[in-house]
């Protein structure tokens, strides 16, 4: 899935709804506004068929429409009317008979009707070899059956049909959602349309963003209906997208005057004896990411390997124990240097032994600036969740699903089936910063208030780049943002990185070395899109 724009109002955030509090807003419009339901409708249908005209040629497009009962059909309904009257060829599926529609769906059948255009029904397994035919000669597939109200798993002829649309080789864009995909998780019930492109309407729905629905969606474009503001700003909605104007807010500001002290020091505690890489990408993210000092501590034995792979980061070598792992010893030492700097971090390349569980408690207890804790110190924190209680700075921690599942002691699979909720519950009971990084990494906030990520791609699953993140988040905090800022523009940082670096060179052999060499180029474009919604 792709966002095709960035849509909204500017100074607004973008929120994203689930399909229960889009159909409350509907009824707000309504009520409240005294927009009627058929002008939204004939809105959404509008929005759909701009998009057919902007994407494809018109000389030979031959448009198949599939409709079902609810308001889905009546949009679908909609957008045949206008593709008809603009004389593209356009047939008109049906599954349900007209005594079935209500409301607004059933006025804009009937408007069909009275113009005299054929609708077919799609009542019976034998309805399926026409529709089969037409898709044989069709050039776009508008999918209109099942909209964000699906709450059970699709059978019998409507999941037919879903198969029969995913065979052809005709592109489809699916009306608001597609068919199949359930609206505020993301779950395919049963069946699924894949679509090519997605007109949703208002706001965006959470279920295009979560996997595997999200994989269904294409990409993503949203249409105004025009539903009022102050309807779309409903404070009750938690969920919101992260934008590039969002970062664009976030990111400081850089004047003339400045010097290297004005844009923070940051402090990353790392490595062990095969594992200096973790904790020196984790110390060049930071400074990438437009930190002034950067400094990571390491054991001491492993000091000269470090002075080696970093030049402009500086190295701190710390005790440790007889095999050449972070010993407790170094506790004192490493809050004196926090005490100098404006944000830390612990975790890249910390092998989880005894002696690093006491050092990383003693870090949690008595840290005067905000921490960032990852990989082995997330691995540390899952032996005593309870520490968390008695941090005394902000953490923000960036667990991996499978690092996520020893924080809860549950499953991975458990945490990628409710990323939501997982997240966002989480946050709130221990009262942290989450990353919950994967396909569309999720930030949960302490407050509920939770951000959906869309930069990023499978090219970034390898080795590193999740160092490179606790290190963008670390030098984000030291520059004067807030963590939960720093969560969410490190994020989209992190991604757009990669995304720079794919569309340079492909996502297999893409590396954590990639990310940060485009880095300071994602920064320049956020830095410079000026304006952008």
């Amino acid at each position: 899935m792709t966002l095709a724009e960035e849509p909204g109002v500017p100074g607004v955030r973008m929120k994203v709804v689930t399909g229960e509090k889009m159909r409350e807003m509907d009824n707000r419009a309504m009520e409240e506004y005294g927009i009627p339901g058929i002008v939204l409708m004939e809105n959404a249908g509008l929005r759909v068929v701009e998009e057919i005209i902007k994407r494809y040629s018109l000389q030979n497009l031959r448009v198949i429409i599939a409709c079902g009962r609810g308001n889905n059909g009546g949009d679908g309904f909609v957008i045949a009317r206008h593709l008809i009257n603009k004389g593209i060829r356009t047939e008109v599926y049906a599954l349900a008979r007209e005594e079935d529609y209500r409301g607004d769906a059933l006025a804009n059948y009937l408007i069909l009707k009275n113009m005299g255009i054929k609708i077919k029904y799609m009542l019976e397994e034998k309805d399926l070899d026409i529709l089969e035919i037409d898709l044989s000669h069709a050039t776009l597939l508008v999918d209109a059956l099942l909209g964000t109200g699906l709450s059970s798993e699709v059978k019998g002829l409507p999941g037919e049909v879903i198969n029969r649309i995913n065979l052809s080789s005709v592109p489809v864009i699916s009306v608001d959602i597609p068919s199949g995909v359930q609206a505020d998780t993301g779950q395919i019930l049963g069946r699924g349309v894949k679509a090519q492109q997605t007109v949703t309407f208002a706001l965006p729905k959470q279920g295009l963003f979560l996997y595997p629905g999200a994989a269904l969606a294409g990409e993503v474009t949203v249409g105004d209906i025009s539903m009022p503001r102050e309807v779309m700003e409903d404070e009750e909605v938690k969920v919101n997208l992260v934008t590039m104007s969002f970062v664009q807010e976030c990111l400081p500001l850089r004047p003339a005057c400045s010097h290297k002290g004005t844009y923070g020091r940051i402090f990353l505690v790392g490595g062990s004896p095969g594992l200096t890489g973790a904790v020196a990408l984790a110390g060049e993210a930071a400074l990438k990411s437009g930190s002034g000092l950067v400094t990571v501590g390491i054991p001491r034995s492993l000091n000269p390997i470090l002075e080696v792979k970093l030049t402009e980061v500086m190295t701190l070598p710390l005790p440790e124990d007889e095999e050449n792992f972070l010993a407790e010893e170094g506790l004192d030492q490493v809050l004196e240097q926090l005490g100098q700097c404006d944000a830390g971090g612990f975790g890249p390349g910390v092998y989880p032994r005894r002696s690093a569980q006491s050092l990383l408690e003693g870090i949690i207890k008595n840290a005067p600036v905000p921490l960032v804790i990852d990989a082995g110190g997330l691995a540390l924190l899952a032996k005593n969740m309870k520490i968390l209680r008695e941090a005394s700075a902000p953490l923000v921690l960036t667990p991996h699903p499978g690092e996520m599942a020893r924080l809860m002691n549950t499953s991975s699979q458990e945490v990628e089936k409710n990323r939501l909720s997982v997240a966002r519950d989480f946050a709130r009971a221990w009262q942290v910063v989450l990353v919950l990084k994967g396909a569309h990494t999720i930030v949960a906030l302490p407050s509920e208030e939770i951000y959906i990520n869309t930069t990023g791609n499978p090219g970034m699953a390898s080795g590193g780049t999740g160092d490179v993140l606790t290190g963008i988040i670390a030098g984000l905090i030291g520059q004067g943002l807030s963590p939960e800022e720093a969560a969410v523009a490190g994020t989209y940082l992190h991604g757009l990185a990669g995304d720079m670096a794919v569309s340079d060179q492909g996502e297999a052999g893409l590396t954590a070395l990639d990310l940060l060499y485009c880095l300071p180029g994602a920064l320049k474009t956020v830095y410079q899109t000026e304006g952008e919604v």
